[in-house]
C-alpha cells in the first residue's frame, strides 16, 4: 500500500454506518512509516478526539507496536494474522493497549463518539504486516530508529480538503530546521552525557540518577539512554519509574515515545509472552510512563498567560502550546535540587514568529536573539532545572558557535564548565556542559560529517580549549598548541640564515674541499631529505651534488639542528610556509637562540645546558673555558698561572655551574674566540676525580703545558678525594 504522500488525497471517503451513524475514516500502512518516512501522513496537535489526525495516528501507533512486538519475539505471533484473516476484531485488540495518550489533553473522553475504522482497511494493512514478502524486518530495525522514522512521520499532518476528502500536508513548525544527526552522534551524546552524571554522583547517593530530554519527540534519546543504563544492570522497571523523563508539546510524539519505551521494557527477552501476558504488562507500564513522560511545552511556562499580547492568541494556539509548570508534574525532583542529567536532540529552528512568543522568551531568556534556534533556549532551561554539578548534553546545530544570533549563548556557556565539544561537520554539534564554575579546560572533538560509529568518536584524542581563552565572539575551535609552542620557540630567536650571514650555500661537486678549507669543519645536509639530517664534516658533497652548506662548524648549532625538538619545528616550518618550498629556504627560517654571556641568567642557562650533555652514559662531558683578564686584580696575565682556583670557581658558583663534575676535552684553536687584543694565555680549569690541574696554552701556537695546583679549600700539598 502506498504512503499517504504518494495518493496525494485518501482513497476511501467518510462514510456513517447505519445503526451509529458514526463517522468512518481510512488509515495508511504502518509499513509505509518504515520504508518511506518522507510521504507518510500526520498530525496537529490540539485535533479533538474526533479528528482526521488522532484517528490516523491511533491505528498507525498501536498496529506498529503490534508487529514490533511479534517480530522481536515479545508477544506470541499469530494476532496480526487473525486480525488479517477476520477471526480477531481489531477493536477488542486495540482496547487491550490502553491509552497511550492519558494526560495529554486528547485522549478519548467520556461522551465523545467512536469513530470506527473499516474492517476491510484494518485486514488490509495487517496482511501487508505479516506478509513474506514485505521489504523490512522489524526484528532487526532498533527502537532509536524506528523513533527517527516517527519524528519524520509526526512532520507531516492530516487536513480535510473537501467533504469526505484529507490531503497530507507538511507542518510548518515541525518539517524545518531539524538538527541533523548520525545515530552514532547522538549515541556517543547520551552515553557520554549519562557517564558524566554518573560519574558526578556521589556513590553514597540514596536517590536513583534521573535524567530527562525537555523535548524527547518519538522518545530518540530516551530509548538510547534506557538501553545505556539497562547495559550497566538496571532493572527496566526502575529505570522508567525513577531514571526516564521527558516532556514534548506534541501528544502524539509523547504516545509514540510511550509506546516505544513500554516495548523496550521487554525487548531480549528469551521466549515471548502470550497476549493474555503481554498486554496487562504493557499497560502498566504506559501507566508508570504517563506520569514520567508529559505532554508540555518545557520553554514556556503558565506566566505567558500574564503577559498583555497573550490577549491576542487565539484559542487554537493557546491550546498547541501546552505551557508547562515544572513544578507541579516533577515536585519531588525540582524541590530537592534538580535533575542528574539533561540530554537532549532538540529542533534548531527559530521562535515561531508570533508576538505573545516571542515576548515571552525575551522576558525569560538571557540568549534571546530573534534568529536563535530553540536550541538555545533548550540549553538555558536546562541550566535551570539541573542540580548543582550536574551535566547537560544537548546535540544542536553547529551555527551557534560562530553565527551572530549565537552570541548570547556564548556568553552563558562561558559561566559554566564546559566539559566537551564534539563537532559533525557543519550541521551538528555536541555540547556536554556542566552546571559548575569554569575552572579547567575542556575537550574538542571534530569528527566527520557521518561518524562511523560512537567508539570511533572516542578515539578520536581531541585538544584542549582553555574557556579563559574564549569570548563571545565567534569561536573557531581548532588544535592551536603547535601554534604556540612555535611561537614561544622563536620568541627572541634568531632565524639560522640571519645568524650565518645568509651564507647557507650547495656544493655541485663530489670528493675532497680545496687545499685551503680542508681543515675547516662545516655542518652540511642532503637538499633532499626532510627533515634534514645534518653532519659536521671536512669533506665536499657529502649527501652528493646539490650538498648545503651552512658556514659554521659550531657544535652548538649542529646539537641544535639535530635535536627532536628541530624535527618538530622543521615540521611546523613547512606546513607554515609554500607548498614545495626548498629545503635551505626552510632551514634559513629555523630559530637559533644566541646566549649573551654578559648577562648572568644566558650563561647560567647555557652552562646548564652543556652540564646535561655530562650525565653518567653520555660520551660528550661539558667544557669551560675562561679568557686571560676575567678575574680579579691579581689574576692579570703576567702572573704565569691567569685564573686562580678561587676566582674560577666563584664564576662557575655565581653562574650555578656544577663545577665537580667538569671534564677536560678537546679544544679547537679554531674555535678559539678572537679579538683586536691578543691574548697570550688561555686557562681551562679541569677538575679530575683526585687532583685540581689548569691546563696552560702560553700561546695559541705552543704546546699544552699540565701543571698541578693545590686545591684553595684544603691544605697546601694534600690531595683531594
Amino acid at each position: 500500500m502506498r504512503g499517504a504522500g504518494d495518493e496525494g488525497v485518501w482513497g476511501k471517503a467518510y462514510r456513517r454506518s447505519r445503526p451509529a451513524r458514526r463517522r468512518r475514516c481510512p488509515v495508511t500502512s504502518p509499513m509505509a512509516a518504515s520504508s518511506s518516512p518522507g510521504a507518510l501522513p500526520g498530525t496537529i496537535s490540539g485535533c479533538g478526539a474526533a479528528g482526521s489526525g488522532f484517528l490516523v495516528n491511533r491505528q498507525v501507533f498501536f498496529l506498529l507496536a503490534l508487529a514490533i512486538a511479534e517480530d522481536r519475539g515479545l508477544v506470541a505471533r499469530g494476532t496480526l494474522q487473525a486480525i488479517a484473516e477476520g477471526t480477531i476484531r481489531w477493536e477488542d485488540t486495540r482496547a487491550g493497549f490502553g491509552d497511550p495518550w492519558a494526560g495529554t489533553g486528547e485522549e478519548i473522553k467520556p461522551g465523545d463518539p467512536a469513530p470506527v475504522i473499516d474492517d476491510e482497511l484494518i485486514r488490509t494493512i495487517a496482511g501487508s504486516l505479516v506478509s513474506p514478502d514485505r521489504p523490512y524486518d522489524l526484528a532487526e530495525i532498533p527502537l532509536q530508529s524506528v523513533a527517527a522514522v516517527l519524528d519524520r512521520y509526526l512532520a507531516r499532518t492530516v487536513r480535510r480538503s473537501a467533504p469526505h476528502r484529507a490531503v497530507v500536508v507538511d507542518r510548518p513548525d515541525a518539517a524545518a530546521g531539524q538538527t541533523v544527526a548520525s545515530p552514532s552522534f547522538v549515541g556517543y551524546a547520551v552515553e557520554r552525557t549519562l557517564a558524566a552524571a554518573i560519574d558526578g554522583r556521589s556513590p553514597f547517593d540514596p536517590l536513583p540518577l534521573r535524567a530527562i530530554d525537555p523535548a524527547c519527540g518519538a522518545g530518540r534519546v530516551l530509548l538510547r539512554a534506557f538501553s545505556f543504563l539497562r547495559s550497566r544492570g538496571g532493572e527496566p522497571e526502575e529505570i522508567l519509574r525513577h531514571t526516564i523523563h521527558g516532556t514534548d508539546p506534541d501528544p502524539h510524539a509523547v504516545a509514540a515515545a510511550r509506546i516505544l519505551l513500554a516495548l523496550a521494557a521487554y525487548d531480549g527477552r528469551d521466549t515471548p509472552l502470550s497476549p493474555a501476558a503481554f498486554f496487562p504488562a504493557f499497560r502498566g507500564n504506559l501507566a508508570i510512563l504517563a506520569g514520567t513522560v508529559r505532554c508540555g511545552n518545557g520553554l514556556v511556562g503558565p506566566a505567558i498567560a500574564d503577559d498583555e499580547s497573550w490577549a491576542f492568541c487565539s484559542r487554537g494556539n493557546a491550546t498547541r502550546i501546552k505551557p508547562f509548570a515544572w513544578e507541579e508534574p516533577f515536585s519531588e525532583i525540582i524541590l530537592p535540587g534538580g535533575f542528574d542529567a539533561v540530554i537532549s536532540s532538540p529542533p534548531d529552528r527559530p521562535v515561531p514568529d508570533r508576538e505573545w512568543l516571542r515576548r515571552y522568551f525575551q522576558r525569560h531568556y538571557a540568549v534571546y536573539d530573534p534568529e536563535a534556534g530553540l536550541s538555545s533556549y533548550v540549553i538555558e532551561k536546562s541550566l535551570a532545572v539541573l542540580r548543582p554539578c550536574g551535566v547537560a548534553g544537548i546535540v544542536t546545530g553547529g551555527r551557534w558557535l560562530h553565527a551572530r544570533p549565537g552570541t548570547a549563548l556564548r556568553s552563558l556557556v562561558l559561566t559554566r564548565q564546559p566539559l566537551e565539544i564534539v563537532t559533525a561537520g557543519d550541521d551538528a554539534c555536541f555540547l556536554l556542559l556542566g552546571n559548575t564554575r569554569p575552572s579547567r579546560p575542556f575537550t574538542v572533538r571534530n569528527t566527520g560529517p557521518d561518524p562511523v560509529s560512537a567508539d570511533a568518536i572516542r578515539k578520536n584524542p581531541g585538544f584542549p580549549v582553555d574557556p579563559r581563552d574564549l569570548s563571545d565572539g565567534g569561536w573557531t575551535l581548532r588544535d592551536t598548541r603547535r601554534e604556540h609552542l612555535m611561537e614561544k620557540i622563536c620568541k627572541g630567536k634568531t632565524p639560522l640564515g640571519t645568524y650565518v650571514l645568509g651564507e647557507i650555500r650547495y656544493e655541485n661537486v663530489r670528493g675532497p674541499a680545496p687545499a685551503g678549507e680542508r681543515s675547516r669543519e662545516r655542518i652540511r645536509f642532503s637538499p633532499s631529505g626532510f627533515p634534514p639530517h645534518f653532519v659536521l664534516a671536512r669533506r665536499r658533497a657529502v649527501f652528493g651534488p646539490g650538498t648545503g652548506v651552512i658556514p659554521s662548524g659550531s657544535r652548538y648549532l649542529l646539537g641544535l639542528l639535530s635535536s627532536n625538538l628541530a624535527g618538530f619545528v622543521f615540521d611546523c616550518l613547512a606546513k607554515a610556509g609554500n607548498p614545495g618550498e626548498p629545503v635551505g629556504e626552510i632551514i634559513a627560517r629555523f630559530p637559533v637562540a644566541v646566549p649573551d654571556f654578559d648577562l648572568p641568567a644566558d650563561a647560567a642557562r647555557h652552562w646548564a645546558a652543556g652540564n646535561a650533555r655530562g650525565r653518567p652514559g653520555n660520551p660528550s662531558p661539558p667544557v669551560f673555558a675562561c679568557p686571560v683578564g676575567a678575574g680579579t686584580r691579581r689574576d692579570r696575565p703576567g702572573n704565569g698561572l691567569g685564573w686562580k682556583a678561587d676566582s674560577i670557581r666563584s664564576f662557575m658558583r655565581f653562574t650555578g655551574f656544577p663545577w665537580r663534575r667538569l671534564r677536560l676535552l678537546r679544544i679547537f684553536p679554531d674555535n678559539l674566540p678572537r679579538t683586536d687584543k691578543k691574548i697570550p694565555t688561555i686557562h681551562f680549569y679541569h677538575y679530575s676525580r683526585f687532583l685540581p690541574k689548569i691546563l696552560i696554552c702560553h700561546k695559541l701556537h705552543c704546546p699544552v703545558e699540565y701543571k698541578t695546583m693545590k686545591h684553595p679549600a684544603r691544605p697546601h700539598g694534600k690531595r683531594s678525594r
